[in-house]
């Protein structure tokens, strides 16, 4: 999840529920003054379906056309990841559409980024490094 260049978190679940999550950076302040927190835990059996579950509601929406009635600019971007044993699947998307099916789209990707985000912020960082070095 970007904003302005700046990645605002990062994470990777893999099979197993094992989950590294990055986070510290806020759009506008100076990298040089931000601090990255890195998590890792393993989600519970319930977080990983309901992460499951979000995965398929990305994929039902982006079933659908295209579309956007309503469009802001600046929100935040990135792109959405993820192997459901078909093949990786790669989605770019960003949060600037308020209304139509890209904005379900944008709803449907933060919803699975609540879920691991919620996770990782109940456990202490590990580690923490400047976001000058990030990686």
């Amino acid at each position: 999840m970007k904003s302005w260049g700046v990645t605002l978190r990062s994470w990777s679940v893999d099979a197993d529920g094992r989950v590294e999550f990055s986070s510290g950076g806020q759009p506008g302040k100076d990298p040089a003054n931000t601090t990255i927190e890195v998590r890792r835990l393993t989600l519970t059996p319930a977080a990983r379906e309901e992460l499951a579950a979000a995965v398929v509601r990305i994929r039902e929406v982006l079933a659908q056309p295209e579309h956007c009635d309503l469009r802001r600019t600046d929100g935040p971007y990135g792109t959405f990841r993820w192997n459901d044993g078909s093949g990786e699947q790669s989605l770019p998307f960003d949060g600037n559409c308020e209304k139509g099916r890209d904005a379900e789209l944008g709803a449907a990707v933060f919803a699975a980024d609540r879920i691991v985000e919620d996770a990782a912020k109940a456990v202490a960082p590990v580690e923490t490094r400047p976001a000058t070095q990030e990686r």
